[in-house]
Order: C-alpha cells, then structure tokens, then sequence
C-alpha cells in the first residue's frame, strides 16, 4: 500500500513566509492570446524583449522583476502528484498549483517550469526545484502547443498576470520530496 502524498490544500506554510505580489482579477475583455502574449512581453526587464524562434514553436522570455519561475525535476513532480499519466498530472496540478505550468518533454530530466511572480527572499528549497530570476530566459510555448512532445503548457495562462503563488508552489515541492522519501530511503539500503 502506498501513502497519499497529495497535500492538503492551501495554507500548509504561512503566506507571509513566502509573500505573492496581488494578481489582478480576471477581465474576460483581456484574456485574449494576444493580451497574454503582450503581458508576456511587456513583463520584460528593462532593456530587454522577448525573442522568438522562428518555426520553434517558443518565445525566450526573459525573467526578472515581474515573472520568474520554478524549475522542477519530473521525478519531484511525479512523487508530488502521486501519477506520471498526463491527464490525471494536468488535472492535478491545474487544481494545486492554479497557474501556468510548463513541461519540456524534450529536456535534459524532462522538467517542468511553474510561472511565479517576483520575490526578493532567500530560495531555501533543493535543486530539485530551482528558482529562476534575472538573467535568465525561459522557453514559453505557443499558447495553443499542448504537448505531449517538446514544450508545451500542462496548463496555460487563463488571462494576463495569472501566475502561481509562491506558497502553493513550495507546498507543492514539500509534498514532492516527502514523496520522494520513501524510494531515497529504499536506495540508501542497497
């Protein structure tokens, strides 16, 4: 039998540990693609654009004072959601984590990126869930490329600033790694 490794919802880790900048409320009027991708794009630090790959498929984004994300290995996010099956994973993180996530399927471990907004703390977590700020660009998808091969959004900006708050994200990652536990612990006795 094996333990239920789901969390438990919001709230597990004090929201003032980990503060979100406030998300605006959803405008049915701006959550066009094109209002997306124009978010995208004027989230951009100072002096810098997005640059797209013609025929790719992606955009690099840079991150920085408006966007950042949280690189996360495929086993930490497996172990999270207690499934590798793409629609239950999909579901599951659309319902914990209630933002825009990415999967590169094609990457080095397969990672997922979680989108984030800025915060100026500390990053206490493992490597096994990295944070990613100024000076580095991200691949971004087409809004329409839904997977499974390549990059591709496992869940897509709903609408201008949609981004996933910093405390269900590191409640996310907690839950991977006590996920994790158990099969570190059965290779620790080998």
């Amino acid at each position: 039998m094996t333990a239920d490794h789901r969390p438990t919802g919001p709230g597990m880790l004090s929201p003032a540990a980990f503060p979100t900048v406030a998300i605006p409320l959803y405008d049915p009027e701006r959550s066009s693609p094109e209002a997306i991708r124009e978010w995208f794009a004027d989230s951009c630090p100072d002096g810098t654009t997005p640059s797209r790959e013609p025929g790719s498929g992606v955009t690099m984004l840079p991150l920085g004072e408006v966007i950042t994300a949280v690189r996360m290995s495929a086993r930490l996010v497996h172990a999270a959601a207690g499934t590798e099956d793409p629609e239950e994973l999909a579901a599951y993180l659309a319902e914990t984590l209630r933002g825009p996530v990415i999967h590169d399927a094609a990457g080095d471990g397969r990672p997922y990126y979680v989108l984030t907004p800025h915060r100026d703390r500390e990053w206490l977590l493992p490597a096994d869930a990295a944070h990613l700020t100024a000076g580095t660009w991200l691949a971004i998808p087409d809004l329409d490329q839904r997977g499974p091969r390549a990059a591709h959004w496992v869940t897509p900006p709903r609408y201008p600033g949609d981004l996933c708050r910093i405390d269900h994200v590191c409640e996310f990652i907690l839950q991977g790694l006590r996920g994790m536990a158990p099969a570190a612990a059965e290779e620790g006795d080998r």
